[in-house]
This record gives structure tokens, sequence and C-alpha cells, in this order.
């Protein structure tokens, strides 16, 4: 795990941005103050925005994934199965003999729907799925408060939009391992995790081998401190219930 996860990081670097500021001082603005958006033109990236325009943000309204929307999921499936880190985690699970993952297209169906299908996280109505809640966020309908919401790519682009308020930065792990306080369309997220400056399909691969390592546990996982030296970071994650979806994932600071 500690090895293979060392090396999605570094399959990561040449998607990775590492040209941002941000502020982490009492009564900030704004966490981000600057982000190199040249990388954003990368297919993972690029392939990754419009999937953030998928999904209703309130719990408890019926989610369609019509055709248009499908080919969002594919593209996006099939880019990151191209990509290094994609390719490292797929080359990894097949050779541990870890079931739907025999060839790529098996691979490509589990991360599916370990991922996009959609199940009832609240009343009756198929309202969720992993991907939604974990790269886009959620506002639960009974509380009130975001759920969700551990990517830094989504973070920036509703920063720009304005639908967020920076609150508080809680704390910083490691190099670029961050947890804030903030407000998702007024919708409080008392404390949310992230790793700043990796691509979506490093934080997909990483959270898709701890389910399937660790579902349900604390992960340990290889990340690059501000030293430039390999340490432990921990990712947790869990399922939905007794279904093969992911319910959350994300890096414990």
């Amino acid at each position: 795990m500690l090895e293979v996860s060392r090396k999605l990081y570094m399959d990561d670097a040449g998607d990775r941005i590492v040209n941002y500021s941000i502020n982490t001082t009492q009564n900030a603005q704004k966490f981000f103050t600057k982000v190199d958006e040249k990388k954003f033109q990368h297919f993972v990236y690029s392939n990754f925005f419009p999937l953030l325009e998928n999904y209703n943000r309130e719990t408890g309204i019926y989610e369609t994934i019509n055709y248009e929307k499908e080919e969002k999921i594919i593209r996006f499936l099939n880019t990151f199965i191209n990509s290094k880190v994609g390719s490292r985690l797929y080359n990894f699970l097949q050779s541990k003999g870890i079931p739907g993952c025999s060839n790529k297209a098996e691979f490509k169906r589990t991360l599916k729907t370990k991922w996009f299908d959609l199940y009832r996280r609240s009343r009756k109505v198929l309202d969720s799925s992993g991907f939604e809640h974990v790269f886009v966020g959620e506002i639960n309908s009974y509380t009130g408060k975001t759920i969700g919401f551990h990517n830094w790519v989504q973070y920036y682009s509703q920063q720009k939009a304005g639908n967020i308020k920076y609150l508080t930065h809680l704390e910083q792990c490691l190099e670029n391992l961050h947890s804030l306080e903030f407000e998702w369309h007024n919708a409080l997220k008392p404390c949310s995790g992230f790793a700043v400056g990796v691509s979506p399909a490093y934080d997909l691969a990483v959270f898709t081998l701890c389910h399937i390592a660790k579902p349900g546990k604390r992960c340990k996982v290889s990340y690059r401190n501000t030293d430039g030296n390999f340490k432990t970071a921990f990712v947790q994650t869990y399922t939905w219930r007794y279904t093969p979806h992911i319910a959350s994932a994300y890096f414990l600071c």
C-alpha cells in the first residue's frame, strides 16, 4: 500500500499544480489567492469540470443521469484509466487478483459502480453517489449543512463563482493537506480536508485503492512532505451500507 501510493503520487507529477498561493491567516477573505490554471487544459481536468455540473446539490432530490451526463462520466473514466495514475492503479489491482479488475473494461465498470452509481442517501429517492458526495459536495436537506466536498478543484471553482465563504483554516498536515471550515451556498461545512494541487485522477486513484484495501477504516498512504521526503498520511473511506458504492472518502488532517 505505501509503495504503490508513493508511486501514484510520483505518477501525478505531470498533472499536479504547484504554482498557487493560499491564505491561512485569520479573517482571510479567500483561501486561494492565486492558482495557475494552465494545467486545467489537461484532459484529466477538462474532462473533470463538466462532471461538477451533473448533480443537484440538495439531498432528497432525485438525480437523473441522461445520455449527456452519462457521456461525461464515460469520458472522465476513459481519461482516468489511460492516465499514469489510473494505469498504475489498474496494474496493481490486477496483479493482486482483485475482483472486477481482470481487464480494463471490467475495471472501468468497477469504477463506475463504486463512484457513479446512484443510491439513496436521503429519503427514498436516488439522490446521491460517491463521486457527487466526495468531489462535488452536497447539502443535507434535513440539517442544512454541507456534507462531503473533499476536492480542492471544486473548492477553487466554487470560490471563483462566489459560492464559498471561507471561515477558518483549521490545520495543515504534511505538504498541502489542509482542513478548512467554510460555507457553500450558505450551508456550513464545519471541517473538510483535501489535498491541494493534486489532480482529480490522483484523488480518485488513492481513494479507490483505500476503499478496496481498507473499506470503512483508516488507510495508510505515502505522501510527500514539505521537506521532500515521503511520510505516512491517512485516508478514511466509507461504504454505503451493504453496497459496493463509496459513501465517502477523504484525507484525514
